[in-house]
């Protein structure tokens, strides 16, 4: 009896061992503390960028306390676990906003850090601005999830879904400014007919952006961020964002090839029309 008491015991602690092991690896437990740490805002060096970015997060961040500080101040102390950091990205000719933790990862690379979620700004030295009217967007989004992954270990491995929702339970009452130059070259005309409705209207930059800018009701606009050249193998990016409440509804990204070009591609159109 004493034998199985005692094995009994020694199971209970090698199962809590492993537990507490499995807790302290999930991405969830790790994002736990997010609310609680201060968040470094990365200033990038490019003067329009970061007068807009400031702006924006002391209109909009509520997720944590928040500093804004310099690259070399983030290379000072990137490996310390004090601090979140919200800092400018660049992978494959796209640059992100990123939220990543500190750690002593951080000393081999931003890449080798453990990042929260990236969202595409912009491609990589295409400064056109119009990343300056969806940047709140993207810091709104950035740290909704983020917010979310600390409570949810299924959101926490799984950003574009938690945005997807959003399109997949509303997606059908919104009216949808897709602009002309935001669908891939490949959509032929009869697949416009076919799976665009008539509340997804099909339009100029200036149109789309008057929308957002002025925050219509149940609207969503598109947003697409491809490199500045865009050749085989590079992703494209392609968001709606809803006007007045800077929420995210869709994100998916292909690889750009002869017959994906950079927008909205058919696979796209058929998967909204089937939520509309």
């Amino acid at each position: 009896m004493k034998r199985t008491l005692l094995t009994i015991c020694m199971l209970l602690l090698v199962c809590q061992g492993l537990f507490a092991q499995g807790r302290v690896t999930t991405r969830k437990y790790r994002f736990s503390d997010f609310g609680d740490k201060v968040t470094k805002i990365v200033l990038t060096g490019d003067p329009a960028l970061d007068a807009t970015l400031g702006e924006d997060i002391v209109r909009s961040w509520n997720a944590s306390a928040f500093e804004f500080c310099s690259m070399a101040d983030f290379n000072a102390v990137k490996t310390q676990e004090n601090y979140y950091w919200l800092l400018r990205t660049e992978a494959e000719g796209v640059e992100f906003l990123t939220l990543m933790k500190g750690g002593p990862a951080a000393a081999e690379g931003i890449d080798k850090s453990l990042e929260v979620i990236s969202l595409p700004l912009r491609g990589a030295g295409n400064e056109g601005g119009r990343e300056l009217l969806y940047l709140d967007a993207l810091i709104c989004g950035i740290q909704s999830f983020a917010k979310a992954a600390a409570l949810s270990e299924r959101t926490a491995y799984s950003p574009n879904d938690f945005f997807n929702e959003n399109f997949t339970r509303y997606g059908r009452m919104k009216r949808i400014y897709l602009l002309e130059e935001d669908i891939a070259p490949q959509v032929k005309q009869a697949d416009r007919s076919r799976y665009l409705d008539e509340d997804i209207i099909v339009c100029d930059e200036d149109r789309a952006d008057t929308a957002f800018m002025e925050g219509e009701y149940n609207a969503l606009v598109s947003y697409v961020v491809c490199p500045a050249q865009a050749g085989n193998g590079a992703y494209c990016y392609k968001l709606f964002i809803e006007a007045g409440t800077n929420t995210i509804y869709y994100i998916r990204r292909h690889k750009l090839g002869r017959r994906t070009g950079p927008g909205f591609l058919t696979e796209d159109f058929k998967r909204i029309a089937r939520l509309r």
